[in-house]
């Protein structure tokens, strides 16, 4: 997701180079569970709303024949396209802040909206949320995930902004509550919340670990965790969202259904 042209909020799992080993697991791991839930219902097609770079269509593919992806950045979708571009996949520039996407995809033309770690990046979720439920036909799916703000850094007292975000990228701050009543507010019923609490626990562990000098590297930096089969090994091992201790997750990821 790119909030603006100089600032980046996104990992790619398949980059060997950036060596945030838990965090590529987490971005991953949404994907696998989206498309393992929705390959069940063979959806005509399914937008990925702030598609990134992505890495995200492959798996999507597995479940549709079809995958409209979304994002406000023209660069993430050059480079998306050039990876994953192909039959059934349509690319869109759309600033979901800003755009009125139904124009452009059409009411009612997708059975499931995809959209993770996006919400917190925007002044205006509520309108962004009726915007999935004015795509989303009747009785269609959204698998949705926000940070949890019970993990979310804040910018410390000293630094003047006591209570904003660290990360200058997130605008919003979510709990379950707040995001389930957002949903609710448009139309959605939530029918799963997952998460994936063991690579937050993990990382916590690490870090600890590493700042104590028990452990003299992390994980990420071992070059030989970040090929792509060992990511998506590690993925589907620790990454994997489940209903397990759901609040130890840094994510909140739901599953959510349109009203029929």
């Amino acid at each position: 997701m790119k909030n603006t042209k100089e600032e980046w909020d996104q990992v790619d799992p398949y980059n060997a180079e950036d060596d945030k080993f838990w965090v590529k697991l987490e971005h991953l791991g949404r994907y696998l569970f989206a498309a393992d839930f929705l390959a069940q219902f063979r959806p005509k097609a399914i937008a990925d709303i702030a598609v990134g770079v992505g890495y995200g269509i492959p798996e999507l593919k597995r479940a549709s024949d079809s995958i409209v992806a979304i994002d406000s950045s023209s660069e993430a979708l050059k480079l998306a396209s050039a990876r994953y571009g192909g039959a059934g996949v349509t690319f869109l520039r759309q600033d979901i802040d800003q755009d009125v996407i139904v124009s452009e995809v059409g009411a009612s033309s997708v059975d499931a909206v995809v959209s993770f770690e996006t919400l917190e990046h925007l002044l205006n979720p509520s309108a962004a949320v009726e915007q999935f439920s004015q795509i989303i036909s009747p009785g269609g799916y959204l698998i949705c995930s926000v940070p949890n703000v019970i993990f979310e850094p804040l910018w410390p007292d000293r630094m003047g902004a006591a209570g904003l975000p660290a990360n200058k990228c997130h605008l919003q701050l979510f709990n379950f509550n707040s995001f389930s009543r957002l949903l609710n507010r448009h139309g959605f019923k939530i029918n799963y919340r997952v998460g994936q609490s063991w690579t937050n626990i993990l990382y916590k562990r690490e870090s600890e670990l590493v700042q104590r000098q028990v452990l003299q590297l992390k994980t990420g930096d071992r070059r030989e965790l970040h090929t792509p089969e060992m990511i998506r090994m590690f993925t589907n091992l620790l990454g994997y969202p489940t209903a397990e201790d759901v609040d130890g997750s840094y994510s909140i990821i739901v599953v959510a259904q349109k009203a029929e």
